[in-house]
């Protein structure tokens, strides 16, 4: 929704900049034009500057995006993200997320394959990382801190995995009341994943 939002915002102060005449108002649209490229910049099409080194196609990242939209709507998440596993420069790239902020979305841009976050972990080892209530269960402290600076009570950090068994992403949802993981989640995911790997085959080759 902040998507559609940023981009009917960002055609209407367009619009409005070719009528304009008064420098005062042409400064302001060319000052509100500037934010929402800038807000858009942090919501859409992340892949061509967090991972340009993947070379995946405008046509194909905007499918992963619609693709992984519905999948947070079909499992009831508040925010949730793709990172794709980086294996030249051992690291995770943040390739598509919903309701993240700024400083979460340049945190996540790029983040070591070391790094102490259940999402990295989550790549090392090809299993899930599920907190379904960070304030009950076990949870990593940079997660946990994470999370409750956001609002958010539940993690379901799940890996993309090709038909090698090899982890190529993390798709991440977040939920903002404590939620359990269970097979009907697990199906929904794994349906939407065969999609993401058909999307990304340089992706998956590295």
């Amino acid at each position: 929704m902040r998507r559609f939002i940023a981009r009917q915002n960002l055609q209407r102060f367009e619009d409005l900049l070719r009528f304009e005449t008064n420098p005062a108002g042409r400064e302001q649209l060319t000052r509100l034009i500037e934010e929402t490229r800038t807000e858009l910049r942090y919501l859409e099409r992340i892949w061509p500057w967090s991972w340009p080194e993947a070379g995946i196609p405008d046509a194909v990242g905007d499918v992963l995006e619609e693709t992984l939209d519905d999948l947070l709507d079909r499992l009831g998440a508040d925010l949730g993200s793709l990172q794709g596993v980086d294996r030249a420069g051992a690291a995770l790239r943040l390739l598509w997320h919903r309701g993240f902020d700024a400083e979460t979305v340049s945190r996540l841009e790029k983040v070591p394959a070391n790094d102490p976050s259940g999402w990295a972990s989550a790549a090392s080892d090809g299993s899930p990382f599920i907190v379904e209530d960070v304030e009950a269960g076990p949870c990593p402290p940079a997660a946990r801190d994470w999370a409750r600076a956001r609002g958010i009570r539940s993690i379901h950090s799940l890996p993309v995995t090709d038909g090698r068994g090899l982890t190529v992403g993390i798709f991440s949802a977040h939920f903002r009341a404590p939620r359990s993981y269970g097979e009907h989640e697990g199906r929904l995911a794994r349906t939407a994943f065969g999609t993401v790997i058909a999307l990304l085959p340089r992706h998956r080759a590295a």
